[in-house]
């Protein structure tokens, strides 16, 4: 996955311990570095905006337990991810000039890239309840198993430009270990989303358009990559496998009964020992919490039922990316130049996945950490150079 990038199949590597994450501040934010003396770690903290002197930033307004304070810095880094960074941008001034006049922000910075060229892995599952020998150990906890990459072929599209997911189990609930699913995905999607400010108020959550099958090219390779996974799990040694297969509807109900609590806990405990208990109830139950029961076989020949079905149950992976872009000087667009500086404002800097112009084939975790430490590089080395200079 990481090393032949070829169309094919393969395991899907995981950074993670047998029982935990290898979470980017677990492997970073060590025992030892947090001792540093010129490091200080504060949570539950609300950056509510930048202060500037001129047209540097030169610090920033924390909200912490209710009560405000202000740090200055010679730099502020910002790495709020995909969605958060060019909004924190925007309500500091940084942006859209139009847009941020129209809410009463006073822009600092006409960017009008801050926001757009929104891009992600949209998603669409297909469900599998397994039998009960065929389920996945408990004591394995990757919900992602192996995947399949593979190039569409489809004219305007880019090579290995498609992946079909394989998950073992869906959630973390009992309902969850029962149910597989294949996903096709797209890893290089065409259409682009947005995210923009409803209000001028930082605590306010800014509307986020991911527009995941707004073009085209995008919609028909759902659809190629849907009636491929159909096929798959036609296949008579998955449906040995399986007690039924279902289109999943990604909605609202979906999302809730995934929320780890212990009425849920229970919930799905009691629909998984009915399932095991009198599996003449799996159809009726997926039934319902699939909405609808629709043969897959049916759904995949008809053009029309299944470009609907995609479009309102497409999901995203949570791989955000593009909406402070890198780009050369001469890029209307560009927010950030390619050592992360922001265009028109001193001491500002944005580290993180929102400056990637496109989104990489595969999960963006390892590549936002490359993003992070070849930045970091590039601070010490104008940090040697200036000092050099001065000396």
């Amino acid at each position: 996955m990481n090393a032949d990038f070829r169309d094919g199949y393969g395991a899907v590597p995981m950074s993670n311990w047998p029982t935990r994450r290898a979470s980017a501040s677990i492997c970073y934010l060590t025992a030892e570095v947090r001792r540093r003396d010129n490091l200080a770690v504060i949570c539950n903290a609300l950056v509510t905006g930048l202060l500037f002197n001129g047209r540097r930033a030169a610090g920033v307004r924390v909200r912490i337990g209710g009560e405000d304070k202000v740090f200055f810095a010679g730099e502020i880094i910002v790495a709020l991810g995909g969605v958060h960074s060019p909004a924190f941008l925007m309500h500091a001034g940084v942006g859209p000039a139009a847009a941020l006049r129209a809410l009463g922000i006073d822009v600092r910075a006409d960017l009008p890239g801050v926001g757009a060229n929104l891009s992600n892995h949209a998603i669409v599952f297909i469900g599998l309840l397994q039998k009960r020998r065929a389920r996945q150990a408990d004591d394995l906890r990757p919900h992602p198993m192996a995947a399949f990459r593979y190039s569409s072929g489809l004219p305007g599209a880019p090579a290995a430009d498609m992946y079909i997911n394989v998950q073992c189990k869906t959630s973390w609930s009992p309902l969850g270990h029962q149910v597989a699913n294949l996903a096709p995905s797209l890893l290089k999607p065409m259409a682009r989303g947005r995210v923009s400010l409803l209000a001028a108020d930082p605590t306010v959550p800014p509307q986020v358009e991911f527009n995941f099958t707004g073009h085209a090219l995008d919609l028909k390779r759902f659809m190629l990559g849907f009636r491929r996974s159909v096929d798959i799990l036609a296949h008579d040694a998955v449906r040995a496998l399986a007690r039924l297969t279902f289109p999943v509807k990604f909605d609202d109900r979906l999302r809730r009964l995934n929320r780890i609590t212990p009425a849920n806990r229970f919930k799905s405990a009691a629909i998984a020992a009915l399932i095991d208990a009198a599996p003449v109830f799996a159809g009726p139950i997926f039934g319902t919490l699939a909405d609808r029961r629709v043969d897959l076989a049916a759904l995949a020949q008809d053009d029309a039922a299944l470009a609907e079905h995609i479009q309102n149950n497409v999901a995203g992976t949570f791989h955000p990316v593009g909406t402070c872009r890198m780009g050369g000087a001469e890029d209307r667009d560009a927010v950030t130049d390619p050592a992360g500086r922001v265009r028109g404002v001193a001491g500002l800097r944005v580290i993180d996945a929102s400056i990637m112009p496109t989104i990489p084939r595969g999960n963006t975790n390892i590549p936002t950490i490359m993003v992070a430490e070849k930045l970091a590089a590039e601070m010490l080395r104008e940090g040697d150079s200036a000092a050099a200079r001065s000396a």
